[in-house]
């Protein structure tokens, strides 16, 4: 994995691109543009700064069709990723919300500023550090691949 400054730096290559639920980063090309989802942002930035795969909800899938997912996220910083409670959050690290009945789920980059990238409410953006997550993930430095042997049994 790239350090934490390179995917600060990438994140701010894209803030003001448009953002729309559900949509799915082109992993294979690094001008994507968006649109963006916000789990999709942040495994595009990890693919795209580290070559690793990190956050899809199906590992055996092809790499366009990957479907990157915040409970995927906390499914894979449970398994494969340093946790930490979401105030102890440095630069480079995603600040992860499981998605509720009642609010959906949100990953977020951590920046060089102690504020956060993120793609929602309409564009890729920086705002403050505030809301309410349920963890903090610095994504391993072994790029994770879907090819890798492992369970493909969605997050619950």
């Amino acid at each position: 994995m790239a350090d934490a400054i390179s995917l600060v730096r990438e994140a701010e290559r894209h803030l003001g691109e448009t953002v729309a639920k559900g949509t799915r980063p082109r992993f294979d090309a690094d001008g994507f543009r968006g649109p963006w989802d916000a789990a999709g942002f942040a495994s595009w930035l990890v693919h795209r700064v580290g070559g690793g795969i990190y956050g899809c909800l199906d590992w055996d899938a092809a790499l366009d069709d990957l479907m990157p997912d915040a409970a995927a996220w906390a499914r894979d910083a449970a398994e494969l990723g340093e946790t930490v409670f979401p105030h102890e959050a440095g630069p480079g690290m995603f600040l992860v919300r499981r998605p509720t009945a009642r609010e959906p789920g949100l990953v977020a980059l951590v920046d060089d500023r102690g504020t956060l990238i993120a793609a929602e409410r309409g564009r890729v953006s920086r705002r403050p550090r505030t809301g309410v997550f349920d963890l903090a993930v610095r994504v391993p430095a072994t790029p994770f691949k879907p090819q890798a042997a492992r369970a493909t049994t969605p997050p619950s």
